[in-house]
């Protein structure tokens, strides 16, 4: 089970802290079922073989939404295993000062005894579990979940960087996973002043939607500015971690059921809230 303290992490990220990545495992003998508060395993073994390891950190599955930990135990004392989990501190028990990402529990025990090996492979697996709100079809893409995963997994790439803008576009098509970009991007050079990264309120933070840190939330206002136009009909709004148009990836895109018309000859205002919730499941 992923815990709070990992999901406020993955959200942390998103947003920019760059704070410290996961990719160490420790095993237990705790038996008690995973809670989202878990903190730590219930009874982490530190002798015999058993203390934590630096995990193996990659991206797996065909869209690359599993985010695993792989490390290997080579045993010299007689132990039982029961409990895994994945931090971001390596340190022994009495000194860790750090965050754990996931816990869980197995069926059984497993009795090690010396001279026995096992390797662990541990996965975070990213999904959208989008509540779709009135008037609007948002979907969550695999770009965005595979960019989730590297800015929280030691050693990986995340040069695409954490979710900073908004994009407004005006193309009606239904968002779907694989979506890489808007369907038409409204850009600076169509002089609306609707482009990404334009407006005068643009705004990232983290807040709490279900009782701790669990979400980016991205605002901004555009004052429209047309040439030659009364109104531009806007459809569609993204999150994306680049204030460039082509650069950087888009976790999510939003489609209206219906376009927003705004009227350049009455100089509309338009503001917009994007939550991207990170989620327990």
């Amino acid at each position: 089970m992923i815990n709070e303290g990992g999901i406020t992490r993955y959200a942390r990220n998103a947003r920019g802290d760059a704070l410290t990545k996961f990719g160490t495992m420790a095993i237990g003998s705790g038996a008690t079922a995973e809670a989202a508060g878990d903190t730590q395993l219930v009874s982490e073994h530190t002798t015999g073989g058993a203390e934590r390891k630096a995990a193996t950190v990659t991206l797996e599955g065909s869209n690359l939404e599993r985010l695993r930990f792989t490390a290997s135990f080579a045993f010299t004392e007689q132990l039982i295993v029961r409990e895994v989990n994945i931090t971001d501190d390596e340190a022994p028990l009495a000194e860790d000062t750090g965050t754990q990402l996931l816990r869980q529990v197995f069926l059984k025990d497993y009795a090690a005894i010396p001279g026995d090996t096992i390797t662990l492979e541990v996965d975070s697996v990213g999904s959208d579990a989008t509540v779709q709100p009135t008037g609007a079809t948002i979907v969550v893409t695999w770009d965005g979940i595979e960019q989730a995963h590297r800015l929280v997994g030691r050693g990986l790439t995340d040069s695409d960087g954490p979710w900073t803008a908004l994009a407004l576009g005006r193309d009606d098509t239904a968002p779907d996973a694989d979506d890489a970009a808007l369907g038409d991007e409204i850009v600076a050079a169509d002089g609306l002043n609707l482009g990404r990264g334009e407006g005068s309120a643009l705004a990232v933070t983290n807040v709490s939607t279900n009782g701790f840190v669990d979400t980016v939330r991205l605002f901004n206002r555009w004052a429209i500015e047309t040439v030659g136009t009364p109104s531009v009909d806007v459809d569609e709004v993204s999150i994306e971690t680049s204030l460039t148009v082509g650069s950087g990836v888009m976790p999510a895109r939003m489609v209206f059921d219906d376009p927003l018309s705004l009227e350049g000859l009455y100089q509309d205002t338009y503001e917009h809230t994007f939550d991207y919730v990170f989620e327990i499941a």
